[in-house]
Parts: C-alpha cells; structure tokens; sequence
C-alpha cells in the first residue's frame, strides 16, 4: 500500500519493500500459477533465486507450469526426508522415555 501512495502523491520511487515481500513469495509459494506471475512481476529476484537456493524458477521464467509442478514435487519430497532424519532421534528418545 505505501508504494501505492508514494505514486498517487507523485514520488520518485515506490516503497522498498516490495522485492522483500516479492522474494518471500518466490521462496514460499508452492503454486505454479502464483510462481509464474511472480516470475513475470519480479524476473530480477527469480533470477538470483534460480541461480542459488530455488533452482525450480527457472521453469517459472520460461512460464513452464508441468516444469513447476514436478519441481514442487520433488521439493516437497526433498523437506520430508529432511524433517524425517531431523526427528528420528526425538523419536528414538520419547521411545525410550515411554518404556522407562
């Protein structure tokens, strides 16, 4: 909303903290159709997260919806085999504590 008024009042430039919410967004979002936009609206900040921790928006540049969707995919399977080796020892140790 404030880059919004900036511009309705005649300013020079937009609010700042647009590309912060913009990179959130294409670090957070899990929909093709939002990525692909968000590609569209901010291609410089895709750029540098396809080039580093988001490798899959570069399928959102090309505007490539199949691409994104297996690219969710495997990302999503990547997290849980994460999440499951982060709480294997928690398990182990409740286990434990349950038959104690």
């Amino acid at each position: 909303m404030g880059g919004q008024a900036c511009v309705f009042y005649g300013a020079a430039e937009f609010s700042r903290d647009t590309p912060e919410r913009a990179l959130f967004w294409l670090r957070e979002a899990r929909t093709p159709g939002l990525l692909v936009e968000l590609a569209r609206q901010f291609p410089l900040e895709a750029a540098a997260l396809a080039a580093g921790p988001r490798p899959l928006l570069h399928a959102a540049l090309r505007g490539d919806e199949a691409g994104l969707e297996s690219g969710l995919a495997e990302e999503e399977r990547a997290k849980r085999a994460a999440d499951r080796t982060y709480w294997i020892a928690l398990k182990q140790e409740l286990e434990r504590m349950r038959h104690a």
